[in-house]
C-alpha cells in the first residue's frame, strides 16, 4: 500500500492511543504493508449518527516488525491507503491492445470495449485467467504510483494450427538503467563553473593622463 497523505501512526487502533515514539508518523509516498484491519465506530457529537472509520495495523516496507495503527480509510470515507502499483508485475505491449470491460459475457461474446492500449505501454498486472480454449487474459492498471483497475485485455492467443506457437501481447518492461560517474559529474560541474567565471572577468583599469 501507499500512503496518499501524512498520517500518524499510533500504538493502539483507538484515536486516544499513544503516538508511537520511533516515528509518529508516515509521509505521503510512503510504502506499507497492512497486517490487520478495524473499524471503529463513533459519534462526534452527542446527538448526531455514529461515523465509521476503518484503522489498519501497519509495518514499513522492508521492515520486519510491525509500527502501529493509521486510518486507513477515513470517517469520510475517503482511502488514506491505496494499492500501490509497484506490488503487481511491470509488462510492457507489443502492440495495440483493446481494454474491454470485462473477460467476456456469459453468452460467449467479448464484453464492452471501453479503450485501447497502444504499443509500447507500460501497464501492471493485476490479475490473469486462462479461458476455456486457452486464451489468456489480464486485468490491467496504468502505470504510476497507485494500483487502480482499468480493465481487461488479451495477452495470450494459443496457436490455432497444432504445432503453431502462441501468440503473446505482452513481454516484461525494461527497467530504466540509472547510472552515476562521479568523475564525470565532478568534471562537467567544475566545467560549468569556470564557464560562469569567464564570463564574468573584469579586465583592470588602465590609469591615464587627462590633462
Amino acid at each position: 500500500m501507499v500512503a496518499m497523505s501524512t498520517l500518524q501512526v499510533r500504538q493502539g487502533p483507538t484515536h486516544d492511543s499513544a503516538l508511537v515514539e520511533t516515528c509518529h508518523k508516515i509521509l505521503p509516498g510512503s510504502l506499507v504493508r497492512v497486517g490487520a484491519k478495524e473499524m471503529l465506530s463513533f459519534k462526534e457529537k452527542l446527538m448526531t449518527k455514529p461515523v465509521n472509520e476503518t484503522r489498519m495495523h501497519i509495518e514499513l516496507d522492508g521492515d520486519q516488525e510491525p509500527l502501529g495503527w493509521v486510518t486507513g480509510i477515513s470517517r469520510d470515507e475517503i482511502e488514506t491507503l491505496k494499492l500501490a502499483s509497484r506490488g503487481f508485475p511491470l509488462m510492457k505491449t507489443i502492440k495495440s491492445c483493446v481494454v474491454r470491460e470485462s473477460t467476456g459475457r456469459e453468452d460467449g461474446s467479448e464484453a464492452t470495449k471501453i479503450g485501447e492500449v497502444p504499443k509500447d505501454t507500460s501497464v501492471r498486472i493485476m490479475e490473469t485467467i486462462v479461458l476455456a480454449d486457452g486464451t489468456e487474459k489480464a486485468l490491467i492498471s496504468k502505470d504510476g504510483v497507485v494500483a487502480s483497475a482499468y480493465g481487461w485485455i488479451v495477452t495470450k492467443i494459443p496457436g490455432k494450427a497444432k504445432g503453431e506457437e502462441d501468440q503473446t501481447l505482452l513481454v516484461p518492461a525494461t527497467p530504466l538503467p540509472i547510472s552515476f560517474n562521479l568523475a564525470v559529474h565532478t568534471a562537467n560541474s567544475l566545467m560549468r563553473v569556470l564557464s560562469g567565471k569567464a564570463g564574468k572577468v573584469r579586465l583592470p583599469l588602465i590609469a591615464t593622463d587627462c590633462h
